[in-house]
């Protein structure tokens, strides 16, 4: 066994006997000595029921430690058992879904809080990020996120195949804001307000947009500067939610991605 400061890995004389997949589901088991497994049978140190692999993955998850890994060495005829106590989900961000959204996130399974948790951390999340960061199977992680959704916890936007999912827009702040949090209050300290620097409640923020929209087009880099904002930020936070309800359309409604797209009020009058 190895042990550094990243995690366990054990290190085992010849390959698996079965599939790495069987492994990690369970039922299955293939000693490579059935009379030492028969000998620590009758000492009631072992049995014979496949079932390591889904007891570490249920550890590991609960703890919220990246997915184990099984590696074979085929030159070496090793088989490597990778255990790393590295988490997948911020604390911070886990503190403040959860202060957020309450008994919501505690009545969360795991996949769930996965998803929850990601999305705040990473401004949004698809349905590809969580399966690389779970053992769920993708209809699952369909039916979890479709859940989410339904419940108010999660906000879905785009096209099926390329969907995001994100917390509602003043939920709870995002990742970058809350990284940005000690910056922002000394800066707007010194400003005198926070109607200095623009940093009012998120409703009002969204208003301002689209006042800032009326009646003129606006590129998304000049809204971003309006808002004192990074352009990704400005995006997922503000453009989608407010294209999402009609409160904003785009010049260019047929090419999201159009070079000079702009946006403007959906009841400005001013004509194209």
């Amino acid at each position: 066994m190895l042990r550094d400061p990243a995690g366990f890995e054990f290190i085992n004389p010849g390959l698996l006997l079965v599939t790495p997949d069987q492994v990690w589901k369970g039922g299955v088991s293939e000693p490579r000595n059935p009379l030492v497994q028969r000998l620590f049978g009758f000492l009631q140190l072992g049995e014979r029921e496949g079932s390591g692999g889904p007891a570490i993955l249920r550890a590991w998850s609960e703890q919220h430690w990246r997915t184990p890994e099984l590696v074979e060495d085929v030159e070496n005829s090793e088989l490597h058992l990778k255990l790393r106590l590295v988490s997948l989900l911020p604390e911070a961000s886990i503190d403040a879904v959860r202060a957020a959204v309450g008994a919501a996130f505690e009545a969360q399974d795991e996949l769930g809080r996965v998803a929850l948790v990601t999305a705040h951390a990473e401004n949004g999340v698809m349905h590809a990020r969580i399966a690389g960061l779970t053992t769920a199977h993708p209809r699952d992680i369909t039916i979890k996120l479709q859940e989410l959704v339904r419940k108010g916890l999660l906000v879905a936007s785009g096209p099926a195949r390329t969907r995001r999912y994100a917390l509602p827009v003043g939920t709870v702040e995002s990742s970058e804001e809350s990284s940005q949090g000690s910056e922002e209050t000394s800066e707007e300290s010194s400003a005198g307000t926070e109607e200095t620097r623009g940093w009012r409640a998120m409703s009002d923020q969204l208003d301002a947009v689209v006042v800032f929209c009326t009646p003129a087009w606006r590129t998304l880099p000049e809204i971003a500067t309006e808002l004192g904002r990074q352009p990704s930020t400005v995006r997922t936070m503000y453009l989608r939610p407010l294209l999402g309800r009609g409160a904003l359309v785009r010049k260019y409604p047929d090419n999201p991605r159009h070079p000079h797209q702009a946006y403007r009020a959906a009841n400005a009058n001013e004509p194209t």
